[in-house]
């Protein structure tokens, strides 16, 4: 583990001694085996004693809100091990936020990351899609979807692909969750043993034995937008495409033909689908998909069906990046499709966003901030803020363990930049960034004279590496449609041609001279009285015009009589003193 100031052993991705990563690597040798233990609400406490119960939904809970600091509960555990805690929980009305509690287990954090869990709500359209007057279908409201959930404790972030795991000698020990945000009412509350995912090898052998046979029917094909049936997070939505493969085709008139994208990126955000089949059998899956972000490098989902995660290989599984759409079957490393068991009728996919392989890299460039910063505490302490770069302050010298971290931080920079080669299908700029830093402060290490002139260079280093730790974390993909089916049937991939898109590019140019594309569609209907009637001039992008549109046409008009035009212009022509605003908004 790196420690700051004094020579260390490098070792890559090492973490923090608080992190969970470390906290597992210590315990990972010991996981309970036995019975769920179960704790019943009405064994909850809070700092006031025991909590009173309430029938909430169907079930026995406690409320779980601000008025008290936390709840907690008393268990003794058979045999000492790692431990996973379970949750029923239910969040309350309010606004779209999920819930957020820390744990403490004997009084103290485990590990950092136990102090920022999260509870999920979860939301789906509350209607189709409405086309407005300029024939472009409109983005429904979301909802929420009230009901008893239940989770594992797990990390918000999406860095670790299973949820955590407690260690917990045998005996007697307080667990309490503390309150952070939203309330939420607890039915009860598990000690679990740890997740045991087998690989798709054993799976498959599995499936042999019970003579599992590959499915006759006709490929299930359904798509992505009009099956999703929830999501964890409001902003998942369908979305919009032009390629003219995706179904339906969106050409003149915008079709909300996608889902995910560029909102679909961060951590534990999740979408689930629903899909029927025919019959008993082993299908193959396939999914036409795009992953264009990233500036080369790979996006990670965790794919489960019905709710659980059918085998190792899918806990965070890597898709390419690509500017053309493509049909990806799930498939190893070899290209060899999976085969999923699935019996007759209705089944779920929910796919979540996990940062994979990239998880270390990010781990590490934490650690590499944390030394950074303080290194140049350091310098500054001992040469002041602005150094004389002409003056020999002997940093090696009085600053023990400088030297040493300097040279962890080259080998860091070193090893990310040839693990991110290797997971891209291109130099990311990211990369040649890891090489300039190393390049760097290689050259402080061979001559220190030089700290005191480039100690501007570190702090710049600095700021790089925590933009990319963010940028690490931003993992989008979008779908059209997926297909389920026969493993014996052979899938073409297809993407469109040049020829193909001119076309579409032409019938858009075409329709821009009748399409008004700076006024955004009414969705209002035939029976709202209008009396009179407002311009209002937008400098934001045309989906802020189109919320706020739709809004007024919704609750505004209906109640006032007065309708609403809204019109898009750029943000630019507000600047104080310019006068364009006034002659764009003219008529």
């Amino acid at each position: 583990t790196v420690k700051k100031g004094v020579p260390v052993e490098w070792k890559y991705g090492s973490s923090a001694e608080n992190s969970f990563e470390y906290y597992y690597e210590t315990y990972q040798d010991s996981k309970y085996t036995g019975e769920s233990i179960i704790v019943k609400a009405a064994d909850l406490k809070n700092e006031s004693g025991k909590m009173s119960t309430v029938d909430w939904e169907g079930r026995t809970a406690v409320l779980s809100d601000d008025s008290s600091e936390y709840i907690a509960f008393d268990v003794t555990v058979p045999e000492s091990g790692l431990y996973q805690i379970e949750v029923d929980y239910y969040l309350t009305e309010g606004n779209s936020d999920a819930g957020k509690r820390s744990v403490t287990i004997d009084g103290e954090g485990p590990f950092t990351e136990s102090n920022d869990l999260v509870f999920e709500r979860f939301f789906m359209d509350e209607s189709e899609p409405v086309v407005n007057s300029l024939g472009d279908e409109t983005r429904p409201s979301q909802i929420a979807i009230p009901s008893w959930r239940t989770t594992k404790l797990h990390d918000s972030t999406g860095i670790y692909s299973e949820p955590f795991s407690f260690y917990l000698e045998a005996g007697k020990h307080t667990v309490s969750l503390i309150y952070l945000k939203m309330n939420m009412y607890i039915s009860e509350i598990r000690l679990v043993a740890p997740t045991q995912i087998r690989s798709y090898a054993e799976v498959s052998a599995e499936y042999a034995a019970k003579g599992y046979k590959a499915a006759s029917a006709e490929k299930v094909h359904f798509q992505a937008e009009l099956t999703a049936i929830e999501k964890n997070n409001p902003t998942l939505r369908r979305e919009n495409d032009g390629d003219p493969m995706n179904e339906p085709k969106s050409d003149v008139s915008r079709k909300l033909n996608v889902m995910g994208g560029y909102r679909w990126r961060t951590g534990n955000q999740s979408i689930t689908w629903e899909f029927e089949v025919p019959e008993d059998g082993l299908y193959k899956i396939a999914m036409y998909q795009k992953q264009m972000w990233n500036d080369g490098l790979p996006s990670y989902r965790q794919i489960a069906i019905d709710g659980e995660v059918p085998f190792q290989e899918l806990s965070a599984y890597k898709f390419e990046y690509d500017t053309k759409w493509t049909l990806l079957t799930l498939s190893d490393d070899a290209g060899n499709p999976f085969q999923f068991y699935l019996t007759k009728g209705k089944h779920t996919m929910t796919m979540t966003v996990k940062i994979g392989e990239l998880a270390p890299i990010l781990t590490s460039i934490q650690n590499d901030i944390g030394i950074l910063s303080d290194m140049l505490l350091k310098i500054n302490l001992l040469a002041g803020s602005d150094p004389d770069p002409n003056y020999d302050y002997q940093f090696f010298r009085k600053i023990p363990g400088l030297e040493e971290n300097m040279k962890y931080i080259v080998q860091s920079m070193n090893e990310k930049y040839d693990l991110i080669k290797g997971l891209s299908e291109k130099t990311p700029a990211m990369a040649n960034n890891f090489l300039t830093i190393a390049t760097q402060i290689q050259d402080l290490i061979d001559d220190p004279f030089k700290i005191a002139a480039h100690v501007s260079e570190m702090e710049s280093s600095q700021e790089n590496l925590s933009q990319w730790y963010l940028s690490l974390q931003s993992l989008p993909l979008v779908i059209d449609y997926f297909d389920v089916g026969s493993p014996n049937e052979e899938w073409k991939s297809k993407s469109s041609n040049i020829f193909q898109r001119l076309g579409v590019t032409a019938m858009q140019f075409a329709s821009s001279f009748t399409k008004d594309y700076d006024n955004v569609g009414s969705i209002l209907t035939d029976d709202v009285v209008v009396n009179t009637t407002i311009n209002v001039w937008i400098a934001r992008g045309t989906e802020w015009a189109e919320v706020i549109k739709e809004m007024a046409d919704e609750d505004f008009t209906p109640e006032t009589g007065i309708a609403i035009n809204v019109n898009v212009l750029p943000s630019s022509q507000l600047n104080a003193g310019n006068v364009n605003a006034l002659m764009l908004r003219s008529e």
